[in-house]
């Protein structure tokens, strides 16, 4: 099914070995309700819901897609060229990856809206943020409550080329478990990160890559909870290099398999405070290195 008329509502929606599902090209105020999307072609490219062409103000709703393992698409839902798109109450499952947010060159996504969605068992990542060319942005973005289970690579990757831009975007109740990575910062700006859970990833819980900084984590769990083991690596990882400017703040980041934080980043203006560890401070679950002006103000909880 493919549109650029506005206001069009699509729904009640069953398919089967569709290449693109349901398009949505450069249309305004569209729904697109109720639907099944299984099984569609594993050709490269193909996704349950594509959108782009600047489409404004449109809404994806109750929406289901399926494949078997093995038989995924290359995306569940692919998102490039949109604002004030709202994504909310489904199922994404299996896919290469099940949400990518990746505008090209000219392009942009502002303001989209994800809610109450599962993305899991991908072979990739359950949600990419990626800004693809110099210019392009993905910016002012909210997930609440989504779920990034079984994900190979990561529950939630953000990436920038060029003088491409992720940032001003919010995650709230995230849940990211048996992924590669919880979370892995490859670029991005003043990005949150406010409760939920990362656990059982195979990798660490949280990750930031050499220089990628200012961004803020608060009030998650990343580790063990009462049913569920920790992360493989650390809890939260800063890769050596000059991040800077982010704040790790009141999380439980204990019952990892590395320890809580590692932070090999040489940056002067960072938080790291009233966060709850595992056993002792001394055992290097913090690793600081070249940095006298780091703020650490640590209730340690010995078990």
């Amino acid at each position: 099914i493919y549109t650029k008329l506005s206001w069009t509502t699509i729904c009640n929606v069953f398919m089967v070995g569709h290449y693109s599902g349901v398009t949505l090209d450069g249309a305004a105020l569209c729904k697109v309700i109720n639907g099944d999307l299984r099984d569609g072609s594993t050709t490269a490219g193909g996704c349950a819901i594509r959108v782009y062409g600047n489409n404004d103000s449109s809404l994806i709703d109750h929406i289901t897609t399926f494949a078997p393992a093995g038989s995924q698409q290359s995306y569940g839902i692919y998102v490039s060229h949109a604002a004030a798109l709202h994504i909310r109450n489904c199922n994404i499952i299996r896919a290469g990856h099940c949400l990518l947010v990746a505008p090209g060159s000219g392009e942009s996504v502002i303001a989209l809206r994800v809610s109450n969605t599962f993305f899991d068992n991908s072979n990739g990542c359950g949600i990419w943020l990626w800004a693809t060319a110099n210019g392009t942005a993905v910016a002012h973005c909210s997930f609440v409550n989504v779920w990034c289970g079984s994900n190979s690579l990561s529950g939630v990757r953000i990436s920038e080329n060029g003088t491409g831009s992720v940032e001003h975007n919010e995650f709230l109740g995230l849940e990211a478990y048996y992924s590669g990575y919880g979370v892995e910062l490859l670029g991005g700006n003043k990005n949150s990160f406010i409760g939920g859970r990362i656990s059982r990833c195979s990798g660490h819980g949280f990750v930031a890559t050499a220089g990628v900084g200012d961004f803020k984590v608060q009030g998650m769990t990343i580790g063990g909870a009462d049913y569920i083991s920790g992360n493989g690596g650390y809890g939260v990882a800063i890769a050596s290099g000059a991040s800077n400017n982010f704040i790790i703040e009141g999380c439980d980041i204990r019952g990892n398999s590395s320890g809580a934080i590692f932070d090999s980043s040489t940056g002067s203006n960072k938080i790291i405070q009233n966060n709850e560890f595992l056993n002792e401070f001394t055992r290097n679950y913090i690793r600081q290195k070249n940095n006298k002006s780091t703020v650490y103000k640590i209730p340690v909880v010995f078990h």
